[in-house]
């Protein structure tokens, strides 16, 4: 079990038109956290499961400003605001040279009004697997492949609309790889796949109507590792 608690100073907007109305700061932000965990070993494997809470005094927030007609960030107290929610992780070994893993996230996190934080999906998980294939010159072949799911999320204000273009998409991820190590671990030569089912998807939109940010993940792509010592 932890409590804790933190701080982050007061802060000022500064632009090169400031006026009289702008040199007030933005209030310090204070936070209480609690967290509650187990962790599990067994031969089979490992489990881990915690649980969170934390309680947030003037929440600093990112503002966008779109009332002239162009998009102007600053930064602002969003009130108070709570994030709670349990997170739980495993691996097993069901078999000799195979290992499964994986976990999940849920989490709750809002403004005291009701008002869903930005960037906070409420479930995230992965799973994924690991073969290892020993060969008789005591080198080995090496597959993986995980599996990660993003629910959809707000990129906005604090209580902004839920609806679209600020309403961003759930997603999901398949990465793989399949590698040869020779018997001494000198060396590796793996070739990797990412976002195996080229899926599209955004992390950010900026509010003015047209600027998303597209993460390099958000294509299929392909790559050879290879890595050596001596």
């Amino acid at each position: 079990a932890t409590y804790s608690t933190g701080y982050k100073g007061p802060a000022f907007n500064v632009f090169y038109n400031m006026d009289d109305d702008d040199i007030n700061p933005i209030l310090a932000e204070e936070s209480d956290s609690i967290e509650l965990g187990v962790k599990y070993q067994a031969d089979w494997g490992i489990v881990n499961f915690a649980a969170y809470d934390t309680q947030i005094e003037n929440f600093q927030a990112n503002d966008f400003d779109d009332s002239d007609g162009t998009t102007i960030t600053g930064f602002t107290n969003g009130g108070d605001v709570d994030t709670s929610g349990f997170e739980l992780d495993f691996l097993v070994q069901p078999m000799e040279n195979v290992s499964l893993s994986g976990g999940f996230a849920i989490s709750d996190a809002e403004s005291t009004t009701g008002a869903p934080l930005p960037f906070a999906p409420d479930l995230k998980y992965s799973f994924g697997g690991q073969w290892d294939i020993p060969l008789a010159s005591g080198a080995r072949w090496q597959a993986n492949a995980v599996y990660i799911y993003t629910d959809e999320k707000l990129s906005g204000n604090i209580g902004q609309t839920d609806e679209n273009p600020f309403l961003l998409p759930e997603y999901s991820i398949l990465n793989a790889s399949v590698g040869y190590h020779s018997p001494d671990e000198r060396l590796s030569v793996t070739l990797i796949g990412k976002n195996l089912t080229d899926e599209q998807y955004t992390t950010t939109f900026s509010g003015d109507g047209f600027r998303y940010q597209i993460p390099r993940d958000a294509d299929r792509y392909w790559g050879i590792n290879v890595k050596t010592s001596f």
